[in-house]
């Protein structure tokens, strides 16, 4: 993971991530998503001026919007896929549920 807590880092990531799209890569998305939102903390940064600096905090709000619109419709992995721990059973999983019925006694 980059250095995000540094301006040189932010940018260095927003480099590095800026082909997400491109590359198909969805992981890249999400580490430019996290560095465009750490670059929204240093504002006075981005240009001389009042205006400027609105206006490039405009810039990176719009990036951080498509980067997030781009994640939404190409990240396949579900929430529950993404917080999935193969060693836990979950009471409401279909295994479970499954070997719950199997160490049933039969009556």
């Amino acid at each position: 993971m980059a250095d995000l807590t540094t301006l040189t880092g932010i940018e260095a990531e927003l480099a590095d991530t800026a082909d997400y799209d491109v590359a198909n890569d969805v992981s890249k998305a999400k580490r430019r998503a996290a560095a465009l939102r750490r670059r929204l903390d240093f504002p006075q940064s981005s240009g001389r001026g009042e205006q400027n600096v609105a206006f490039a905090m405009q810039a990176i709000e719009n990036q951080l919007q498509q980067v997030l619109a781009w994640i939404a419709a190409n990240d396949t992995r579900t929430d529950a896929q993404g917080l999935a721990n193969p060693d836990v059973v979950h009471a409401d999983s279909t295994n479970s549920h499954r070997q719950t019925s199997r160490n049933l006694p039969h009556h």
